[in-house]
């Protein structure tokens, strides 16, 4: 479960530091999609 909880971040931080606008439009949807899995998770 660690690992899963740190995702988010790691995913933060490639979006900060990448000059794509693609694929920082990508990364933002997928962190959105990995923090609603997430709280779905920690819900169950």
């Amino acid at each position: 479960m660690q690992h899963c909880t740190k995702t988010p971040l790691l995913l933060a931080n490639i979006r900060k530091y990448t000059n794509d606008s693609a694929a920082q439009e990508m990364l933002t949807d997928y962190l959105k999609r990995v923090e609603h899995s997430l709280r779905k998770f920690q819900q169950w």
